[in-house]
Parts: C-alpha cells; sequence; structure tokens
C-alpha cells in the first residue's frame, strides 16, 4: 500500500499537551531553491503556485518509505479510511491537515508580521443587496477586483465567513469612499503577495519516440522571496497530529524532504526547503459571531467523500479533476492514476444535510474529519506490483455561517 508518490511537498508541526494530546499548529515551508509544480497540460504546462492537500499526503508517504521501510509505511496507510470507508467519530487519526497556501513575511515597526493567504470561499461575498438602489462605481470595481483574486487574507476570510444574508442596506453602503478604501485594502493584498511570490516560463524540447519529432513545451519555476522588509514568502498548511511520537516520525521525514527537495526537476536543484513549526496566534482565534451559527463548513483541503450517492445537493463547490503519473520503487517505469474528481478547497457544506463532525471545542482547528484515502492505482497494478496506489481525501474544515 503506497500513496501515489513524487513531486510533491510536505511539512508538519505539532505541540503536544499533557496526556499526548496535540494542538493544530501552522507549518512553513521555507524554500531555499526555486520550485516547480506542474499539473496536466500540453505545449504550455498548467501549474500551481500552492500545494493541495493530497500533494502532501504523497510526499510523506514517499518519505515515510524511504525512513521507515516497507513496513512501516504499511502500518501508517492502515490507520486511516479507505474507499467507502468514513472516519468513526472516536477515531483518531495518525495526522490530518489543510492544503499549502502562500504566505507573506514582512518586517513593519521593527518586527516580522506574518500575512497567511486563503483561497476564496465558495459562497456569496461579504458585500450587501443593493436592491432598487443604485450601486456605487467603485462597489462594482471592487467586486471585479475579487473576481480576478485567487487568493484573500486571513482577516478578510473571517469577514467572509461570518457574513450572513441578507443584511439591511446602510447608508455607508452607499458611500463611494467605503469601496474605494476596501478595495485599495484588496489592492494591497495583491501587492504584497506579487512581491513575494513569483514566476518565471523556461523553454523545453520532448523527442517523440516513435516519429523523432521534437515538441517544444514551457515549463513554469515558482520563486519565493527572501527579502523581509519588500515580504519573505513561502507555503503554509495547517496540521494536527495524534501524539508526541507522531510528531517526532514526521520530523525526520521532513528532514528527508528539505535535504532532496520536492517537486519537478529535482535533479537540477529545485524544490529545496526548510520546514518551520509555529503556534497559532490569535489571528486564528475562530470569531464568536461564526461560532453561533456553526451549520456550515468550509474545507481548506480536498475532499472525497466515501458515499456520493448519500451526499446531500451542495450549492456552493467546484470539482476539480484529479489525474497525473505514479512511482513506485517496486515498479519499472511511471504509470498513469486513475482519474477522479474531488471537492475544491473553499467548498461550503451544510453541517446538517451532509453530517460534517465537530469536536467537542469548535475553537480547535480542524473539526474531525469525515473523508477516505482512494485507490487510484490503474487495473493489474496491485497483483503486478504488489501494492495499491492511494490519494488522500479527509476533509479540514473550519465553520462558516450560512449565507
Amino acid at each position: 500500500m503506497y500513496a501515489g508518490v513524487p513531486y510533491q511537498l510536505v511539512g508538519l508541526s505539532c505541540r503536544a499537551e499533557r496526556g499526548g494530546k496535540m494542538d493544530t499548529s501552522i507549518v512553513k515551508l521555507n524554500f531555499t531553491s526555486p520550485i516547480h509544480l506542474g499539473a496536466e497540460g500540453a505545449a504550455v504546462e498548467k501549474i500551481y503556485d500552492f500545494l493541495h492537500s493530497d500533494t502532501l499526503f504523497s510526499s510523506i508517504c514517499h518519505a515515510w518509505l524511504q525512513t521507515y521501510g516497507r513496513k512501516g509505511l504499511e502500518e501508517l496507510l492502515g490507520e486511516f479510511p479507505k474507499d467507502k470507508q468514513n472516519v468513526p467519530p472516536s477515531k483518531e487519526l495518525p495526522f490530518c491537515f489543510s492544503s499549502a497556501f502562500p504566505f507573506v513575511g514582512k518586517v513593519m515597526d521593527g518586527e516580522v508580521r506574518t500575512t497567511y493567504f486563503l483561497p476564496k470561499l465558495k459562497k456569496r461575498p461579504p458585500f450587501p443587496d443593493f436592491e432598487d438602489k443604485p450601486e456605487p462605481k467603485e462597489a462594482k470595481r471592487v467586486k471585479k477586483t475579487l473576481d480576478d483574486m485567487d487568493w484573500i487574507d486571513l482577516s478578510f476570510f473571517w469577514e467572509w465567513a461570518g457574513y450572513r444574508k441578507p443584511v439591511r442596506l446602510k447608508n455607508e453602503d452607499l458611500d463611494p469612499r467605503k469601496w474605494r478604501c476596501l478595495r485599495e485594502k484588496l489592492d494591497r493584498m495583491n501587492e504584497l503577495l506579487n512581491k513575494a511570490v513569483e514566476s518565471d516560463f523556461r523553454p523545453r524540447v520532448t523527442i517523440d519516440r516513435r516519429t523523432g519529432r521534437s515538441l517544444l513545451y514551457f515549463f513554469r519555476l515558482v520563486y519565493f522571496s527572501n527579502d523581509q522588509r519588500e515580504g519573505k514568502g513561502g507555503l503554509y498548511f495547517l496540521v494536527k497530529c495524534r501524539d508526541q511520537d507522531m510528531k517526532d516520525r514526521l520530523t525526520t521525514a521532513l528532514k528527508f524532504l528539505g535535504e532532496t527537495g520536492i517537486g519537478g526537476e529535482r535533479s537540477s536543484g529545485y524544490g529545496k526547503f526548510e520546514a518551520e513549526w509555529c503556534e497559532l496566534d490569535v489571528d486564528w482565534t475562530i470569531p464568536q459571531k461564526i461560532l453561533d451559527y456553526p451549520l456550515e463548513r468550509v474545507t481548506l483541503s480536498l475532499y472525497y467523500p466515501p458515499n456520493w450517492d448519500a451526499l446531500k445537493p451542495v450549492s456552493n463547490y467546484t470539482l476539480l479533476r484529479r489525474a497525473g503519473w505514479l512511482e513506485s520503487p517496486f515498479a519499472p517505469k511511471p504509470q498513469r492514476r486513475l482519474v477522479m474528481y474531488m471537492f475544491e478547497e473553499g467548498t461550503v457544506f451544510d453541517v446538517n444535510k451532509n453530517l460534517l463532525l465537530f469536536e467537542n471545542e469548535p475553537r480547535s482547528i480542524p473539526t474531525e474529519t469525515l473523508g477516505t484515502l482512494v485507490d487510484v492505482a490503474p487495473e493489474g497494478f496491485l497483483c503486478k506490483i504488489g501494492h495499491s496506489v492511494y490519494r488522500y481525501g479527509l476533509a479540514f474544515t473550519v465553520p462558516v455561517v450560512p449565507g
């Protein structure tokens, strides 16, 4: 049993409490070289500037195999639900985590302040309905700016998550100055991120083995700035571990990944990183107005439900196609993984309809998870190679106000 390995990124961190219980932590991935994160595509390759949760899991399994051997990896995977199974309420998983999103650390007033970015929620944005009132031009510009953005900062994420419809239109909503200030705030988010995260396309040529013809294609490298005056960039994710022993084992796996590199083109020295473990600060405290209406959840990871037929209608979602290649040290060559579709980060689920589970203390991130690992090995792979290939589909969620 193995997770489809290579070309992925991972980092983990947890803080132990008395009795071995682990808090949710943030792991910052500080890159010391460019990274190549490719997806399906031809001619101009499709790329990402962040890491999906299933790629994190694949990297963990790759490192686990190298550090703890085949038996150790099989024991780890044996503790996760598979295919049609779900996560029992009493089941404590070895670890669970979100996808890895951008962050920027910048020196302000003599100290480094970190801005965490998150995906936009797939629900109505936190703006009032103007109904029969004329909508200010600045309000339209704000909506257009938000539509063009991929990421929002943590404070705006909580504002969006806590927004409840309908809302009474106020006189200040008709004032263009309010919308101008909001647009400037969104512009500053974009400017901060664009200075810290840059990319560069590079041409490559591949030769068709049968015809001998050449094919030009482009691949992209992502660069993260190391200048804290302008903004030091990187990726981060939220993670929760079961106990101190699991944290120690993950630390060893992380060291392997950081030294060998992650992503594509590792033989060229790309993908080197150092992991930094951090505790959640006060900015991550879930606002009380959200806890008062814990009826919906937004996913910060990819999610694959164990039973699609039992899933109630979800109005705010995007399905993401996941495919690609798998590699195994026990297989002679890479092979295609089975294609599957997963709910994308930012999807909003109704808790009562879909029975997403809560922890006893909803201020803790994340809640208990639902989801499953899915075997994506091609037909006959298990018989020929002797193990399965799993994709990570557990949901990592936080509460939002229905809106």
